[in-house]
């Protein structure tokens, strides 16, 4: 029988990287001399160690918190613990494999709050439960079906609305319901455009002072006229007066009248008129308009002659 290397073969079809290992006797070494230079590197580093107010200072430093705990073990076991323990070990061995082994003591060994508990079901019945269920069963149902019964004759609206949902939707609510949804969103009226009040307080501020300013403008422009208004032409309403009512002021009028002539008994008064009166009466009406009631008057005359 010809000795071969499955091992190897089997380790290569496995994973290449193990069939290539070499072999290696002891996986796990120590430095060469470790064993040898080990005391003295303990003695050296007992030497470094620091004493104890150095730790406490750079306790201090690093956790001022740290430093102000109590230097006590956080865990502790009862006294004499371990010297009890093997004595406990045992009786609690002994009493496991007793045949009158008493439930009481052991549960007062551990929990007295449960040994002391009443020993009285929580969950109970009344009495006769489960004697009377059958006939209290059989009741009941003969009750439900004397009330269908009942309802049947009674009412049959009652008694078919007894199976019917009492919430329901119409048919292929749900499947038309976004299309609803949407139409009806599509369809809502654009909303109102806001005026704010602001604008026709602006408007009526606009409008008071468009008022005031065309009051005052007309007001001006009256007290303008009014004050470069011409005076009336005398010679203009002259032209209006007829030659009558010019006699009839001239005779009311007191005039320098001529001496009564001594050779002729009938007297006359006559108005004696010099270039200069007439001057002055006539000194404020132009040429032109003196042509025109010239020629308004012998018209005047050429009718009444006709």
């Amino acid at each position: 029988m010809e000795k071969t290397n499955d091992i190897s073969k089997e380790l290569l079809e496995i994973s290449e990287l193990l069939g290539k290992m070499t072999r290696i006797n002891f996986v796990y070494q120590v430095p060469a001399g470790y064993f040898e230079n080990l005391p003295e590197q303990l003695i050296s580093r007992l030497r470094q160690m620091r004493s104890a107010s150095q730790v406490t200072d750079e306790l201090k430093d690093l956790s001022p918190l740290l430093n102000q705990l109590e230097k006590k073990n956080p865990y502790e076991v009862p006294e004499n613990y371990f010297f009890q323990f093997p004595a406990e070990m045992m009786q609690v061995l002994q009493s496991m494999s007793a045949p009158d082994l008493d439930a009481k003591k052991e549960l007062e060994g551990l929990s007295t709050l449960l040994s002391q508990a009443d020993k009285k079901n929580p969950y109970e019945t009344p009495p006769g439960y489960f004697t009377d269920l059958p006939e209290n069963l059989a009741g009941a149902l003969r009750a439900v079906s004397f009330v269908k019964e009942e309802l049947k004759h009674a009412s049959p609206l009652s008694d078919q609305l007894r199976n019917e949902k009492t919430y329901s939707v119409p048919e292929g609510y749900f499947d038309g319901l976004a299309a609803e949804v949407l139409e009806k969103i599509k369809s809502q009226p654009s909303k109102a455009r806001i005026i704010p009040m602001k604008e026709k307080r602006s408007w009526l501020k606009y409008a008071v002072a468009a008022a005031i300013t065309g009051t005052i403008l007309t007001v001006g422009i009256l007290t303008y006229q009014m004050q470069n208004k011409p005076a009336d032409d005398p010679a203009i309403g002259l032209t209006k007066v007829s030659d009558k009512e010019i006699a009839d002021f001239l005779k009311n009028q007191v005039m320098p009248m001529t001496e009564p002539s001594n050779n002729n008994n009938n007297t006359t008064a006559s108005i004696d008129f010099g270039e200069n009166d007439i001057k002055d009466l006539l000194g404020d009406v132009s040429d032109n308009e003196l042509q025109d009631y010239m020629n308004e008057q012998a018209g005047t005359r050429d009718i009444q002659t006709n």
